[in-house]
């Protein structure tokens, strides 16, 4: 994860300078400078820090943790922090890039604030959003129950992941079946999120995605691809089926193009994908031949009428614009690249050889997240 790959010093200090600039915003009048000051100390090197990706904290009664590390051990005001988001029933703070000073002071406020009324009003999530603070954000522990329903009516940072899954489904059965525009209800529940949470909830509404069988998953891809009458696919159920694992989307495009009678780089075509899983959907699909064969099973699985599929995949492919993202893609991701050819040259030559290549690459591309 992001947080995990940034410096522990550097994240810890971030940490510090924050509860210092809430320690200053309580202690100090406002016509001081002191606690302006403190706020500017602590963006400046939030925004150092969370350059490469959000920062991500979890919170504890008494403090908080980097994954296993606890962070800033000891220090008074970091526990009290740590306390105060915890009464407040925070289970993770985000700081995302791009933090504001504007956006630190509303957060400080926030955390001076009597929990009791943070609660009663809503919560410091619902509170922040209200105040417009997208890049510093906390994920509550507890569940509300939603007037909502669906998966608009689910918490995404909070809920379960077999809960998500169930609403994921239905929601792309409601947009295949609708006959006017269609209502995207993923890309309705992303757009409420804060800049700090949305990565985060993308990549728990892809892991339910996974608690899906193989079946329903191919029915969500066929019903996102399919127009409503503005002709306006699913985009936000295509951009969560996009964050699938390489391996397992180059299965779910290979299936659905088998319905559809078309190619499954075609498919590739329609989704936000990003540009070191290009390269990797690259190496899959570009040689049919070293493909495995979907079974029989795998043919029946109900999703829409191949007449219908190969409808929404009639747009040529842009091969120049495949070419300039592949050119783009992460020159880090050749583990991935060394298993994908170990994988294709045991199928053309079943050897104990090939057999030994694959089990060379596969340490360093479980550590890379190639999968």
């Amino acid at each position: 994860m992001i947080q995990e790959q940034q410096s522990f010093p550097r994240a810890e200090e971030a940490l510090r300078l924050l509860a210092t600039a809430v320690g200053a915003a309580r202690l100090y009048p406002p016509a001081s400078p002191m606690p302006a000051e403190a706020v500017a100390r602590f963006t400046e090197r939030a925004r150092d820090v969370a350059a490469q990706g959000p920062i991500r904290f979890r919170i504890d009664p008494d403090g908080f943790r980097i994954g296993d590390t606890v962070v800033a051990a000891g220090n008074s005001q970091v526990v009290g922090l740590a306390r105060a988001l915890h009464s407040m029933q925070a289970g993770l703070l985000v700081v995302a890039p791009g933090l504001t000073d504007n956006e630190a002071e509303a957060f400080i406020a926030l955390v001076n604030s009597d929990p009791t009324a943070v609660r009663s009003e809503g919560g410091p999530r619902s509170l922040l959003a209200a105040a417009g603070v997208t890049h510093i954000a906390v994920v509550e522990v507890s569940l509300k129950a939603s007037e909502r329903s669906g998966l608009l009516g689910l918490d995404l940072m909070a809920a379960p992941l077999d809960d998500i899954a169930l609403e994921l489904a239905r929601s792309s059965e409601r947009w295949a079946i609708s006959t006017g525009p269609g209502t995207d209800e993923v890309a309705l529940a992303m757009d409420r999120m804060e800049d700090a949470t949305r990565g985060l909830a993308l990549d728990r509404v892809a892991s339910a995605l996974m608690r899906l069988d193989e079946q329903t998953r191919l029915r969500v891809l066929g019903y996102s691809l399919k127009t409503d009458s503005n002709g306006q696919r699913m985009d936000g159920a295509l951009e969560v089926i996009a964050h699938m694992k390489p391996a397992a989307l180059a299965r779910l495009l290979t299936l659905v193009a088998v319905q559809a009678g078309t190619d499954p780089r075609r498919i590739a075509g329609a989704l936000p994908l990003p540009p070191e899983t290009i390269k990797m959907l690259g190496l899959m699909l570009s040689d049919p031949a070293s493909q495995e064969a979907p079974s029989a099973a795998d043919a029946d699985v109900g999703v829409p009428a191949p007449s219908e599929l190969a409808a929404e995949m009639a747009v040529p492919i842009d091969a120049e614009d495949v070419s300039r993202q592949l050119a783009s893609a992460s020159p880090q991701l050749a583990s991935g690249r060394a298993l994908a050819t170990a994988v294709v040259v045991s199928r053309a030559h079943p050897d104990a050889d090939s057999v030994y290549a694959i089990g060379a690459s596969l340490p360093q591309a479980a550590r890379d997240g190639a999968f």
